[in-house]
């Protein structure tokens, strides 16, 4: 669960009021910056009943309110630092669309499955020349700052398309090797 440890994450380096929470993520984390204060708050209610953070006393917001300070417990640092340890997987068996889509047109003779590699390929190409593109001003506006977190996110998703690019392509390889296979030779198509 990448919210609740990246909120552990944060009041780790010390304590902090649900907005400053949700600044630091925006600041620090892009990808999950856009946190509404509600999920700040819920995931922070979480964490207490779960007894990873706990009440560090009140502070004054900058609308005159009263707020509370949260601090990590000793079990939530452990609950940190096995998430810091622990790798992200990622399921081998998910329903990927473009994977069902390849696999029923392979069974249906009224399908041809090469347009939909090219129309996939096609698309792909698209988002990749867009997302180099968000990248370099993300570059330049993070002052080349190579670990930031917009750039990060980029990065990730463009290997993300070149990985799919090259999926694509393997489909097709294969695809044009069975063709061949299957097809009679010169000399057998002649006599």
């Amino acid at each position: 669960m990448p919210i609740p440890h990246s909120i552990l994450a944060v009041i780790a380096r010390g304590p902090a009021t649900p907005a400053g929470i949700r600044e630091r993520l925006t600041e620090e984390a892009t990808p999950i910056g856009d946190l509404n204060m509600g999920q700040v708050t819920q995931t922070l209610t979480r964490l207490q009943r779960d007894g990873f953070i706990e009440d560090a006393g009140q502070q004054r917001a900058a609308n005159g309110r009263a707020t509370t300070l949260w601090r990590i417990t000793p079990s939530g640092k452990d609950e940190l630092t096995e998430w810091w340890s622990r790798p992200v997987g990622r399921p081998h068996r998910d329903r990927d669309e473009l994977v069902l889509k390849v696999c029923l047109a392979l069974h249906d003779a009224d399908v041809e499955v090469l347009p939909i590699l090219d129309h996939q390929r096609t698309h792909v190409l698209r988002e990749l020349r867009t997302l180099t593109t968000d990248a370099r001003a993300a570059r330049a506006d993070t002052a080349h700052d190579e670990l930031s977190p917009a750039l990060l996110t980029y990065e990730k998703s463009i290997y993300e398309r070149e990985a799919e690019i090259r999926w694509l392509d393997r489909v097709e390889d294969v695809l044009a090797r069975r063709r061949r296979s299957s097809s009679p030779s010169p000399k057998e198509s002649q006599s």
